[in-house]
């Protein structure tokens, strides 16, 4: 890429190298195609858990750095390690506490937003970055509503219970969205940024719109449900 100020050459600028890091859900390849339209990027390294997943992104984006390994897939150590890739950031989830299907990005259940979920966060986080040969890469939690990372305030005290230079979040307002914030939402982002500042690494730009349903009501097994709902 060449610099231009009027027709003097100022400089020349290398090709941003993009790793990706779970290549199964849709959400990676809508980022994966707008990366791939840049001029600026090229797509040099993948890693995901499940080998049939990474073969198939690998082959639609032309990668040729492949990795399905299960622990440098939690770690992000193959986006450090391979040489090729300029690697900022290593963005991950909050993680869930739900024991039936632990390779899900995030799921619902109550143990979530406990106090140990934090813990064992902060713990995972502290024994990651202690893994990996840090330079100037960030590790990068994102915010969202399914994970313990529910609000600014469990942003900040994560933060300060893991305590390292290189950590960091990525502030995502819609993830964070539900009914009280959304009819209030400039304050709720204000607040988020005076709670965490610059310890704000990436932040996603997007916007929620709450649009009007028919009420529905549906008929229930009186026997069964009832039991559920009290268990």
């Amino acid at each position: 890429m060449i610099l231009k100020v009027g027709v003097e050459i100022i400089g020349t600028v290398p090709k941003l190298r993009i790793a990706a890091r779970g290549c199964r859900f849709a959400i990676g390849r809508i980022h994966a195609d707008c990366w791939k339209q840049l001029s600026t990027t090229e797509w040099t390294a993948a890693c995901d858990i499940k080998n049939e997943n990474l073969e198939q992104f690998a082959d639609d984006y032309g990668i040729s750095i492949k990795c399905w390994r299960l622990m440098l897939y939690l770690t992000g150590k193959m986006l450090l390690a391979a040489e090729n890739v300029d690697s900022s950031f290593v963005n991950v989830g909050g993680g869930h506490r739900e024991p039936t299907c632990p390779s899900n990005v995030f799921s619902a259940h109550p143990a979530n937003w406990k106090d140990e979920a934090l813990e064992v966060l902060a713990v995972s986080c502290i024994q990651v970055l202690g893994q990996i040969p840090i330079r100037q890469t960030r590790l990068v939690l994102e915010t969202r509503m399914m994970t313990p990372l529910d609000s600014p305030q469990k942003v900040r005290q994560l933060y300060d219970q893991v305590n390292h230079p290189q950590f960091g979040f990525l502030f995502d307002s819609v993830n964070l969205m539900n009914l009280n914030r959304y009819f209030r939402t400039g304050e709720f982002i204000r607040e988020c940024v005076d709670i965490l500042g610059d310890d704000i690494a990436l932040v996603h730009l997007k916007d929620t719109i709450l649009k009007p349903d028919t009420f529905r009501i549906s008929l229930m097994d009186f026997d069964q449900d009832v039991d559920n709902m009290m268990h």
